[in-house]
């Protein structure tokens, strides 16, 4: 049995806290744990062996931070938006462009350098291209055919004889400060992946007041990029030149680990009710514009702002109450929230990854506060999604052995 003591000493050892610890030796247990048990290791020996993965994994992480530049950001996550797979949108919305277009209008697109195209000529390929794109030179309105024996990875089909890639970059040859542009004429990646989540807190090493920050990550880092939102912890990030904007760090640097005494940054709880008012930290941010009361009160905030300035980053909040918690595959959770009011029969879903499933430890009839984006279908309908969510009023959940809602009793949140 591991005992308090030997957690503290080993957090000591790698310089880092007990709860930043237990959460990578979770994080450890959770992907090798049936590994360890399929060879014979008892269940407290797994843990062990976490304690001893998580120890050199973080001891690693300092020794990159300390070489990759960055610092370590202290706070909580608000908003944290899935992935924008921004390559496949792209190419997809590029491909059914193509097949409406006529050659004159695709030789325009090459001219400007926006595509290469790449038609089928027996065992071979015509290629189009403005020409200044191989040789690393503004663009002049020019186009060239050069027959290619093989297509390039990027290349994305449009019909039986025809094939294009985006050009990643047709507008700077070279970075302001005079280095050469390496997307300049290459292929933009059909797998782009990028998420900027909202991040509310600060560089540990200073003494500001808590701001909000959008936190930036791309590729591998943009999928790492899950952290439960509305939960104190650190994470480790590159500033921006300009002030409220942070990289994540390849190399698995940028890794949020949750810290409850840093919730002490913050003068108040994420989100609380005041006689019935919408307060707390983050609705003091969003402002009174951006808080609706009811889920139902979104479509006609949808149809009353949509397309207003600043309209794609805009994040609204709202509330309601848990009626259903289905579990999905891969240990994922889908949370159904509803209006409180019975008349009303607006609801919403949140969808909880399993790397964030064990933070539902509560039941239905938990009141939610919630961060997102509302959305219009092809339709005509309003739909919100969740980026943040925060449970107060919390029921306890009842247990699967003997359900009983009579059984199920209300708790405070844990945020003091």
């Amino acid at each position: 049995m591991i005992d308090d003591k030997t957690l503290a000493n080993i957090a000591t050892s790698v310089n880092t806290t007990v709860e930043r610890l237990t959460a990578v030796a979770d994080d450890v247990l959770l992907e090798q744990g049936d590994t360890w048990r399929s060879a014979g290791k008892d269940e407290e020996s797994c843990k062990i062996l976490s304690l001893r993965v998580a120890q050199q994994k973080i001891n690693r992480a300092n020794s990159a931070l300390a070489r990759s530049g960055a610092n370590n950001f202290v706070g909580m996550f608000i908003s944290v938006p899935r992935v924008k797979e921004w390559g496949k949108i792209l190419y997809t919305k590029m491909k059914n462009d193509l097949t409406m277009m006529n050659d004159e209008v695709k030789e325009t697109l090459i001219r400007q350098g926006k595509i290469v195209m790449f038609l089928k000529s027996g065992d071979s390929y015509i290629m189009k291209a403005n020409p200044n794109l191989a040789t690393k030179q503004r663009l002049e309105d020019e186009i060239t055919e050069t027959t290619v024996t093989v297509l390039p990875d990027a290349a994305v089909q449009i019909n039986e004889t025809e094939y294009f890639y985006l050009v990643w970059d047709y507008t700077n040859p070279s970075f302001p400060n005079g280095n050469a542009n390496f997307k300049f004429g290459q292929p933009k990646p059909q797998d782009e992946r990028e998420r900027t989540a909202m991040f509310l807190g600060r560089q540990e090493n200073s003494n500001d007041a808590p701001s909000i920050w959008q936190v930036r990550a791309n590729g591998k880092e943009a999928d790492a990029l899950n952290p439960a939102t509305f939960t104190a912890g650190r994470i480790a990030l590159k500033a921006g030149r300009n002030g409220g904007v942070a990289y994540c760090v390849r190399g698995g640097v940028s890794v949020f680990s949750a810290d409850s005494s840093l919730e002490s940054l913050f003068q108040d709880a994420p989100f609380r009710l005041d006689n019935g008012q919408m307060v707390g930290t983050v609705p003091k941010i969003l402002g009174q514009e951006n808080l609706i009361t009811e889920i139902r009160g979104l479509d006609k905030f949808h149809r009353e702002n949509a397309l207003s300035d600043g309209w794609y980053q805009r994040i609204v909040a709202t509330k309601g109450e848990v009626l259903h918690i289905e579990p999905k595959d891969n240990g994922a959770l889908l949370l159904v929230v509803g209006d409180e009011d019975l008349s009303s029969v607006a609801t919403t879903d949140i969808w909880v990854s399993s790397k964030n499933a064990s933070a539902i430890n509560f039941g239905v009839a938990t009141k939610m506060f919630m961060v997102g984006q509302t959305w219009e279908t092809r339709e005509g309908d309003v739909k919100y999604t969740v980026t943040g969510w925060f449970p107060y009023d919390i029921i306890q959940a009842a247990s699967v052995d003997n359900l009983s809602l009579d059984d199920a009793s209300y708790e405070d949140g844990d945020w003091e």
